[in-house]
């Protein structure tokens, strides 16, 4: 069984390193592939494009490149090795890799370019996960996904599965992320990334605080 993890780019820097020390304390019995988001090196970039008029395609490629820069920050801090194509993360023997994601993404990138605001790395992890056959976690800086966005509506309920049907907008995920999760039925958890004890609860099978996607 392979997990693609995917660490949202709000986590770091300031949860990264105890994130990285949970991980490497992860069941052994379950393929992991960490894929890091953007984060600030992203909202660099979107400033970029608005003050220089930049097109879609060279602010998705160097987005993608910032997840590059993550995944080597990810290494260094949990002395994980580095995959640099999904044909090398699935061959790979190792139990833990981390994933530079930039080359092979855009070479399949479309023609007309991606808008990095509407798919995110999100998407990139929904789509690497449906490219390896895998499971996907996608940790964030709340709890999971909400009746409403928490940090307007703090009477917001955190629904503890959600049907895939139902994802019809940007949550705790992006629309496009949405979508393929619908699109592939992608096995899918969003968790607080700030409470790693809810991710190794999730891996070794137990119950945990977040919200599951369901089909």
């Amino acid at each position: 069984m392979t997990t693609v993890i995917k660490i949202g780019g709000s986590l770091i820097p300031g949860h990264i390193a105890p994130l990285c020390r949970a991980l490497k304390a992860a069941p052994p019995q379950r393929k992991l592939v960490l894929l890091a988001g953007g984060g600030e090196i992203v909202d660099v970039i979107r400033g970029y494009r608005r003050a220089l008029g930049l097109d879609n395609d060279t602010t998705y490629a160097m987005a993608l490149l910032a997840l590059d820069q993550h995944a080597f920050l990810l290494c260094a801090l949990g002395a994980f090795p580095l995959v640099r194509s999904l044909r090398e993360a699935g061959a790979s023997a190792d139990p833990l890799s981390v994933l530079a994601p930039a080359a092979d993404m855009l070479a399949a990138a479309p023609g007309e370019g991606v808008d990095i605001d509407r798919a995110t790395s999100d998407s990139v992890a929904a789509l690497i996960a449906a490219k390896l056959g895998a499971d996907l976690v996608v940790l964030t800086d709340v709890d999971g996904i909400y009746s409403g966005d928490p940090k307007t509506y703090p009477d917001a309920a955190l629904l503890d599965r959600v049907d895939a049907g139902t994802l019809l907008q940007a949550t705790s995920l992006d629309a496009e992320a949405a979508a393929t999760i619908r699109r592939y039925r992608i096995k899918t958890a969003v968790l607080n990334g700030m409470q790693p004890e809810r991710l190794l609860a999730y891996l070794a099978g137990r119950t945990t605080r977040g919200t599951e996607i369901i089909f």
